[in-house]
């Protein structure tokens, strides 16, 4: 397997597990991360030299150590059929908005607040 097609795999592995809430999400400055055995996962979004958003991948060891960074236009041809995405950068877009949301508990919030408010609009209760 190439290194490309591994990045690929690894983002598509995360999407999966990060929609299942199988990882444990936390939100720090401008990015989300998830300790993953001894390694350290993060998502950030950037900007390319012509100023057009980026999805920036980081692995570091759990010491900090920089180990690889990629970029969604360093992956080639499309997510798995899986997914539902055509591309890369929403795969990894999707994943990192989802990401925030699990870490910030944004998700569990509305949810709480969807199920006091009833499920009719007309309810008075």
């Amino acid at each position: 397997m190439t290194p490309v097609q591994k990045r690929c795999l690894l983002v598509e592995r995360l999407y999966g597990k990060t929609m299942t809430k199988a990882l444990d999400w936390k939100q720090q400055g401008d990015y989300v991360f998830v300790e993953i055995g001894n390694r350290i996962v993060k998502l950030i979004e950037g900007r390319s030299g012509g100023d057009n958003p980026l999805e920036i991948l980081e692995v570091c060891d759990f010491d900090g150590s920089f180990i690889e960074r990629f970029t969604d236009e360093d992956l080639e041809g499309k997510p798995d059929s899986w997914t539902g995405i055509e591309g890369f950068w929403t795969l990894m877009g999707q994943t990192r908005e989802t990401a925030i949301r699990q870490a910030t508990g944004a998700d569990d919030a509305i949810d709480e607040l969807l199920d006091q408010l009833n499920d009719s609009p007309w309810s008075n209760s």
